[in-house]
């Protein structure tokens, strides 16, 4: 295993030094010619190009808030409450064909959880289940990081829609203290 995060990291120091160092040879090679303006202005691009590039695959591996709240929305098919915290998340990166897997802990206040909770029950598409019994889902990652450790017995109400055997599944949690919900998304 350590030999292995050896050489990705390796791969990676490669594949980063090499446009690294192609941009500062064409800075220095600006700024020799005696176009300084240029040379700051290749500088600047080249900078923030790299920059945002680093945002993007930062983001690709910790989705920011907007991302759990968007998911929140897909699957509950209520907004995002404005009371609402995220206290723990966690997602998987995305395969080679788009699926992934995205759970999250919701802290909202007492309406909004009910709310919610009506909007769900209310959904003909969600369907009533026991979470000890309806545990295909509960093998995820993205799930046992966030909600494994929370017994059954914690659930008030929970519901789900589509299926493992779909490769398409939607899980919506109510805990008794009721203030908190557990979303759930998986596709494969």
């Amino acid at each position: 295993m350590g030999g292995a995060l050896l050489v990705f990291f390796l791969i990676g120091l490669l594949v980063l030094s090499v446009p690294i160092g192609i941009g500062w040879n064409i800075y220095e090679w600006l700024r020799k010619r005696g176009n300084f303006i240029a040379s700051q202005v290749f500088l600047g691009t080249a900078s923030a190009i790299l920059l945002t590039l680093g945002y993007f695959v930062y983001t690709a591996f910790y989705p920011n808030d907007e991302f759990y709240e968007t998911e929140f929305k897909q699957i509950t098919s209520s907004s995002f409450p404005e009371t609402g915290v995220l206290l723990v998340k966690d997602a998987s990166y995305p395969d080679q064909h788009g699926d992934y897997s995205v759970c999250a802990l919701v802290e909202v206040s007492p309406q909004e959880y009910q709310r919610t909770l009506q909007q769900v029950a209310n959904e003909p598409t969600f369907t009533a289940v026991d979470v000890a019994n309806n545990a295909p889902f509960a093998r995820s990652e993205s799930f046992n990081a966030v909600a494994g450790n929370i017994p059954a017995a914690s659930y008030s109400r929970s519901y789900s829609r589509g299926s493992t055997v779909h490769h398409a599944f939607q899980f919506v949690g109510f805990l008794t203290d009721r203030k908190t919900i557990v979303i759930y998304r998986h596709s494969s």
